[in-house]
């Protein structure tokens, strides 16, 4: 809320092969964080800048942080129980002028009146990032997916394609 920083310093040393992808895997200990919640959405910015033989390449995202976990048939957020009241049919794709389908005015308002009427959890049937992004700010947990058989799929035998490709975008 007041802008300062959680954390700043050093990540180490970024290795990058030579096909040019770069990886670094590291820690953070000791950061204090507001947790992201339906009540309270808390979103920071995480800046990370890459210093070379170039010049800096420097990003900017909005995260939260947020535990979420299944412990003897219950879901958990952030440790705390959580009851999934929810709405199935969403826009995007949903019968809107494409007008309204990617903007964010409309999706903050659809989605506070959904919370108005109760609703923590939305599904989406494809990927939209103003719809993420505004269900991030609003405080609006997402389900993606599709009813119907898989793509591949019968009623007799499962789709063809593995798991893990199927649910790429």
């Amino acid at each position: 809320a007041d802008g300062a920083p959680l954390w700043a310093g050093e990540l180490g040393r970024l290795d990058v092969s030579d096909d040019g992808i770069g990886h670094l895997a590291t820690t953070v200990d000791g950061l204090n964080p507001d947790r992201w919640s339906p009540q309270s959405p808390h979103l920071y910015r995480l800046t990370v800048e890459v210093a070379g033989a170039n010049a800096p390449l420097r990003e900017t995202t909005r995260i939260g942080f947020r535990r979420f976990e299944v412990v003897d048939g219950r879901f958990l957020l952030n440790g705390r129980p959580l009851f999934l009241k929810g709405n199935s049919i969403n826009p995007p794709d949903r019968t809107l002028p494409h007008s309204l389908d990617g903007s964010p005015r409309f999706a903050t308002d659809y989605l506070h009146a959904l919370k108005r009427s109760g609703i923590n959890i939305i599904r989406l049937t494809r990927h939209s990032q103003v719809w993420f992004d505004v269900a991030d700010e609003v405080g609006m947990l997402i389900f993606q997916g599709n009813y119907g058989t898989p793509e591949g799929g019968g009623a007799t035998h499962p789709p063809e394609r593995p798991f893990e490709q199927s649910m790429q975008w």
